[in-house]
């Protein structure tokens, strides 16, 4: 049995959409949780995507929060009027810790494999000749800045305060690079 989860934003619905054929899913969990205790034994892998911190970002900001609020607001002040980017108002620096968090908490598990977003869309591409999640909202103009780790969006400022705030030995952790 599988679970593929990972941090809203992230690409899970279009990497779900890769694992068409597959009926061993591990239920009832929320995709967009932080790890639980007591994840069904019988799971016997985690696919846990990810998204560059940077492009994550972008995406929560600028283009939609969704329930990120609803899900980690009780754990940080995610929306900030006074130290906040993109059009939701949310603090980056929180946002930031909300990213660690998730990510360390499975990566702690031994059954999770990390899933770059990035990687799935180059191998969707190869396989298919087509590079586009399966979405009305997806716009092709945000390949090339995907692929090559940009947020064309975020500005140097909000990059500093991502690179500082995860440091460079979670980037390592996590596969990415600080810009």
């Amino acid at each position: 049995m599988i679970f593929v989860n990972g941090l809203q934003r992230t690409g899970t619905n279009f990497a779900t959409s890769l694992f068409d054929n597959c009926t061993n899913w591990c239920w009832p969990y929320w995709k967009h949780s932080i790890k639980y205790e007591s994840i069904d034994p019988t799971c016997d892998k985690v696919y846990c995507i990810i998204k560059n911190p940077y492009s994550w970002i972008e995406s929560i900001c600028v283009r939609d929060c969704v329930d990120i609020i609803a899900m980690y607001g009780h754990l940080y002040k995610l929306q900030d009027q006074n130290d906040h980017f993109g059009k939701f108002q949310l603090n980056v620096k929180h946002l930031c810790w909300v990213y660690k968090l998730f990510y360390t908490s499975w990566l702690n598990y031994k059954k999770t494999e990390l899933i770059k977003y990035e990687d799935l869309l180059i191998k969707h591409k190869n396989s298919t000749n087509n590079l586009f999640p399966q979405s009305d909202k997806w716009d092709p103009k945000r390949i090339k800045p995907y692929l090559r780790y940009e947020a064309p969006l975020v500005p140097i400022s909000v990059k500093n305060i991502i690179s500082e705030t995860l440091g460079k030995e979670f980037f390592d952790l996590i596969g990415y690079s600080i810009k």
